[in-house]
C-alpha cells in the first residue's frame, strides 16, 4: 500500500509541484490550501507524512505542527516545514514546531523526493527530539516544571540575535542555532531571562528616536526592516535602492500609508490599475498625465476631474502599494535608508494605514511562487513560443480567463517583457499563468535561445 502525504500550502503552484514530484514517486497524496484544512485532513484520514508551509492563512505550519502534538492519535505524525526562509531561524522554528525537518524552497524534485523517502524510511520514535510517550530531560537547574512557553520564546530570540555571531568568531563546528537554543533554556533559568529583557527593554527606551537606520539589504533583510519599523510605531521615509529603482515606504505610527516608485517597470504606475479595472481609457489616463495642473499628483488630478472617485483611487493605491513592497521584498541586493518624521504630500492625501503582518504574509507568499517560477522563467528577456500541437488537443473553455489572456499574447517573438506588458497584467500574476502553462507544455522558451543555451554560447 502507497504511503499517503497530506501536502499543505496556499500557493496552488507549489501544490501542483509537489504533488506531481510525490505521486510519480509512488505516493497518495491529498492537497490543502491553508492551516485549518491541514488538521481537518489529518483528522479525516492519518497521514504518514505532512508536508506544511510556513507562512499560511489560518494557521501557519508552526502553528499546525504544535496543535498536531496535542491531537490523540495524530501527535507523533512526522512533519516536515517547507519555508523560503534561509536565515539562522530556520533550525528554531523546527524546534520550536516539533517538526523533524524542514526543506527551503525552491526545491527541485530530487530533493523533495530525498527528505520524503527519508523521513518516512525512519523509525517512528526517531521522528522527534523526545517521543510523545517521554518526558523532556529534566532542567539542569532542578525547577520541577517545564519551560514556558515565554521562556522559550525569550531564548529564540536570543539565539536569533547572538547565533550568527558566534559562528562567526568560533568556526563551524559550534553548536547549531537548535542547540544553542535547548542549551539556553536549561542555563538561563525564567527569572535570569525576565531580568535580562527588562535592561535590554530600559536601553531600547533610552535610544533617539531618530536613530540611525541603514545598511544593505545583502546582510539585513527588509522583512526585519520593516518588522522593526512597525513594532517600534515609527513615523517616516524608508528608501529602499536597487541600482536606478527607488521605492519610498512612508510609515505613520508603524503603518504603511504609500508606497511610491520611480524607475521601475511600467506595470507598477498608478494608471496601469484604473486602466485595468476598466475605469480609465489608455487614451483619457494618457491626456490627464500629459497635464500637469497645480502640481497636484495624478491620482488627486483625476478625482477632482470626476474620471475617477475617492474609492477608485483608494482601491488603485492600495493595490499599487502593496505590489510595490512585493517587489522590493524580491531584491536580493540593495540599500535602504530610514528617514525619521520625513513625510510626502501623496501619503498625507493617502493615508491608507495599511498593516504590516498582511503586507509581509502575501509579500513572502509571492516570494516562494517566484522562486519556483524563476526555475521556468530565468529572465524577461526570455522569447516564448507555442507548442501548437499540444494547445491544439486542449480545451481552451477549460482555462481560466487569465490563462485564455497569456496564451493569446505568446505569438512566437514576444519576450517574457513583452507578454506582461502585452496583457497588462502585472509582472507575477502573467508569469504564475506563463509557468502553469509552462509546466503542462503548452508553452515553450524559443528555440533560437534555447540551442545557444545548450550549445554553452549567448546572444
Amino acid at each position: 500500500m502507497s504511503r499517503f502525504v497530506i501536502v499543505a500550502d496556499d500557493s496552488r503552484t507549489v501544490r501542483k509541484v509537489v504533488e506531481r514530484t510525490l505521486t510519480r514517486a509512488g505516493y497518495r497524496v491529498r492537497l490543502v490550501s491553508d492551516g485549518e484544512e491541514a488538521l481537518a485532513a489529518c483528522r479525516d484520514e492519518r497521514p504518514d507524512l505532512l508536508l506544511v508551509d510556513v507562512v499560511m492563512p489560518r494557521a501557519g505550519g508552526v502553528d499546525v505542527a504544535q496543535r498536531l502534538r496535542e491531537m490523540d492519535g495524530l501527535r507523533d505524525v512526522p512533519v516536515v516545514l517547507m519555508t523560503a526562509r534561509e536565515d539562522g531561524k530556520l533550525d528554531h522554528l523546527v524546534l520550536e514546531s516539533g517538526a523533524v525537518d524542514a526543506i527551503t524552497k525552491p526545491f527541485g524534485p530530487e530533493a523533495l523526493r530525498a527528505v520524503t523517502a527519508r523521513i518516512l524510511e525512519r523509525a517512528p520514535d526517531s521522528m522527534r527530539p523526545y517521543a510523545a510517550s517521554q518526558p523532556p530531560p529534566p532542567p539542569a537547574r532542578g525547577d520541577s516544571h517545564r519551560p514556558s512557553n515565554a521562556h522559550h520564546e525569550a531564548a529564540g530570540h536570543l539565539v536569533t540575535a547572538l547565533g550568527k555571531l558566534v559562528r562567526r568568531f568560533t568556526g563551524t563546528s559550534t553548536p547549531t542555532d537548535a542547540q544553542l537554543h535547548a542549551e539556553l533554556v536549561r542555563e538561563i533559568s525564567p527569572t535570569a531571562m525576565q531580568s535580562l529583557a527588562s535592561r535590554l527593554l530600559h536601553a531600547a527606551q533610552e535610544l533617539p528616536d531618530n536613530l540611525a537606520l541603514q545598511g544593505s539589504i545583502d546582510h539585513e533583510p527588509l522583512v526585519g526592516v520593516l518588522q522593526l519599523l512597525e513594532q517600534q510605531r515609527r513615523s517616516g521615509v524608508l528608501l529602499v535602492r536597487q541600482e536606478s529603482r527607488r521605492i519610498a515606504v512612508c510609515f505613520r505610527d508603524g503603518c504603511i500609508d504609500l508606497a511610491l516608485g520611480q524607475g521601475g517597470e511600467r506595470e507598477f504606475l498608478l494608471g496601469r490599475y484604473f486602466v485595468e479595472r476598466g475605469w480609465v481609457t489608455p487614451e483619457l489616463l494618457d491626456e490627464h498625465a500629459a497635464t500637469n495642473g497645480d502640481g497636484e499628483w495624478l491620482g488627486a488630478r483625476l478625482v477632482a476631474a470626476a474620471v475617477v472617485t475617492r474609492e477608485q483611487l483608494r482601491d488603485a493605491l492600495v493595490t499599487q502599494t502593496s505590489e510595490l513592497l512585493y517587489e522590493a521584498l524580491r531584491w536580493k541586493r540593495g540599500t535602504f535608508h530610514w528617514s525619521h518624521g520625513a513625510e510626502r504630500p501623496e501619503a498625507n492625501d493617502a493615508r491608507l494605514r495599511l498593516p504590516m503582518v498582511q503586507i509581509l504574509m502575501e509579500g513572502l507568499r509571492r516570494l516562494d511562487e517566484w522562486r519556483l517560477i524563476e526555475e521556468q522563467i530565468r529572465d524577461f528577456d526570455m522569447r516564448l513560443e507555442l507548442r501548437r500541437d499540444a494547445v491544439a488537443m486542449l480545451a481552451t473553455d477549460s482555462m481560466t480567463p487569465e490563462e485564455r489572456t497569456v496564451l493569446a499574447a505568446v505569438d512566437g517573438q514576444r519576450t517574457v517583457r513583452d507578454v506582461v506588458e502585452q496583457t497588462s497584467m502585472s509582472s507575477f500574476d502573467a508569469c504564475n499563468v506563463l509557468f502553469r502553462l509552462m509546466t503542462a507544455g503548452l508553452v515553450t522558451e524559443g528555440r533560437d535561445r534555447a540551442a545557444r543555451n545548450a550549445d554553452g554560447t549567448s546572444a
